[in-house]
């Protein structure tokens, strides 16, 4: 559904699910403005492709559902919104923060406290060549980076992912609960696409 609703607007997975994400954490919140952080490779120099180490730059990304759009309304944004924000992935994270003259608060990263990242993987492994090859193993995470954030991703199979949270504000069984929300709502959403995002449905039948 979330692939066969990308291509009939023009536009990616990622833009659909992050969309959606942004949904849903304006439904959930009641701010009709949401900013989500997402990461860029950094690579788009050729003297840095053949280098080992970090280059992710995180990309922020702003939607204002105030006028409670259609989700092909939001989604057209967003995508618009990407298109901006990559044009411009060569500016650091710090000098957009320097910019937005923010006011810093310790407690919390600046600008975005929700971010997503979408990745495509073969669900088999990682075909390294002959006689070499990886495969994703489920690790314990470090601690939550931010807030709230998606790691999804596609596979062969099909889409799969899961929350991380800091743990000092959520708990186990209130980020069950927006993982069953984000799903219902991904599903509506893709459904239904012209039907304003504050009518679409946040749970099952069930």
């Amino acid at each position: 559904g979330v692939t066969r609703c990308a291509r009939a607007h023009g536009v990616t997975a990622f833009m659909v699910l992050l969309t959606a994400f942004q949904v849903l954490l304006s439904r959930f919140s009641g701010q009709t403005k949401v900013v989500v952080g997402v990461p860029d490779a950094g690579r788009r120099r050729a003297e840095v492709e053949p280098l080992i180490g970090f280059f992710v730059n995180m990309l922020p990304i702003a939607a204002d559902l105030g006028d409670a759009p259609s989700f092909v309304t939001a989604l057209a944004r967003t995508a618009a919104a990407c298109k901006g924000a990559y044009a411009n992935a060569e500016v650091p994270f710090e000098t957009i923060v320097e910019d937005a003259h923010v006011d810093r608060d310790l407690s919390r990263p600046p600008l975005f406290q929700a971010a997503f990242s979408y990745q495509s993987e073969p669900s088999a492994g990682i075909d390294l060549g002959p006689g070499v090859a990886a495969e994703r193993v489920a690790r314990p995470a470090n601690g939550a980076r931010f807030d709230l954030e998606i790691q999804s991703f596609a596979t062969e199979a099909g889409l799969s992912g899961w929350f991380e949270y800091d743990a000092a504000l959520f708990d186990g069984p209130s980020v069950a609960r927006l993982a069953r929300a984000f799903e219902s709502l991904v599903w509506g959403l893709v459904a239904d696409p012209s039907r304003p995002i504050d009518r679409q449905p946040l749970m099952s039948a069930s």
